[in-house]
C-alpha cells in the first residue's frame, strides 16, 4: 500500500503476529495504491493500482481499481520512476521466507 505518488503511508496498526498473516492494517482511501507483486520460477512481476473507489451499492467492501503501471521480468521501462520503491518493497516482501513485518510504511 502506499500514497498516491508512492510515498510511504502510516499504518493505522502493526500487529505481531504469526507468518503470512495481516502486517499492517491501513485505512484505504480513494487516489491510494496498491502494489502488488509475485515472484516465481517464470521472475517477477509487479502492478500498481489506484483505488478508484471503495464500495458499491451491491457490495459495500469492493474496491473499483484501475492499473497504473507494471514490471515485468527486469523491464521496467514504462514503470512511473514515483513508485520504484514501493514495488522493490513489494518484490522483497514476496521473497521474505516467514514474513512477520511490513516492508514499506511510514
Amino acid at each position: 500500500m502506499c500514497g498516491p505518488t508512492g510515498e510511504m503511508v502510516e499504518p493505522l496498526f502493526v500487529p505481531k503476529g504469526y507468518c503470512n498473516d495481516n502486517h499492517a492494517v491501513f485505512v484505504a482511501q480513494p487516489g491510494m495504491c496498491l502494489v502488488e507483486a509475485a515472484m516465481g520460477c517464470r521472475g517477477e512481476d509487479v502492478t500498481v493500482y489506484r483505488i478508484i473507489t471503495i464500495g458499491t451499492p451491491d457490495d459495500p467492501d469492493a474496491l473499483i481499481l484501475e492499473e497504473v503501471c507494471s514490471y515485468a521480468d527486469g523491464d521496467w521501462n514504462g514503470f512511473l520512476a514515483d513508485f520504484r520503491r514501493a514495488a522493490e518493497a513489494a518484490l522483497s516482501k514476496s521473497m521474505c521466507y516467514r514474513c512477520r513485518e511490513p516492508h514499506y510504511v511510514a
